[in-house]
């Protein structure tokens, strides 16, 4: 679960750096390949729009976009989470100069590293702070903005709305 926080948060972060995140391909590869990509379109009025390439680069976008919203003004607890913190140093990436980039890169492969070292019951704990700290993200994001796209994304809706629509798993015999 953790990992898949991490994935999460470094491809938010990425996001917000305009690069596209990338995966590892097949179980224990080390070759790497994008899982989506971004391009823009030029409209028939001269609007230019930006199409992504896959529904989980949307979802992480509209994680990032949430903490952006929410992280400023959030409790310490929830500061103390991987997706503040991600949004911290990213916050800090946009204005720094080249070398110190690199620092903050170099800082945000330690986050990401140490989190996912961490015992199974920490990740899994981790897990569900990020789940009640963007389902009250979204809330707030959404009272707020609620003609935005990350209100109106069904994946949002299903993950984080008010709803609280959960999958049914079922057993397999």
């Amino acid at each position: 679960m953790l990992r898949l926080l991490c994935v999460l948060g470094l491809a938010m972060g990425l996001a917000a750096e305009g690069v596209a995140p990338m995966s590892t391909s097949g179980k224990g590869a080390r070759r790497r390949t994008a899982l989506s990509t971004t391009s823009s379109t030029t409209a028939p009025t001269g609007a230019t729009t930006t199409v992504t390439g896959s529904a989980a680069s949307r979802a992480n976008a509209y994680r990032y976009k949430l903490s952006q919203h929410a992280c400023p003004t959030a409790e310490d607890s929830e500061k103390a989470l991987l997706a503040c913190k991600n949004y911290e140093i990213s916050h800090k990436i946009k204005g720094a100069g080249e070398e110190q980039k690199k620092v903050l890169g170099e800082e945000r492969k330690k986050l990401y590293s140490e989190a996912a070292a961490k015992p199974t019951e920490v990740k899994k704990a981790a897990g569900v702070a990020h789940k009640v700290f963007f389902a009250k993200a979204f809330a707030k994001y959404c009272a707020e903005k609620p003609a935005s796209d990350v209100c109106a994304n069904e994946t949002m809706k299903k993950m984080y709305g008010a709803g609280g629509e959960k999958r049914k798993r079922v057993k397999k015999a």
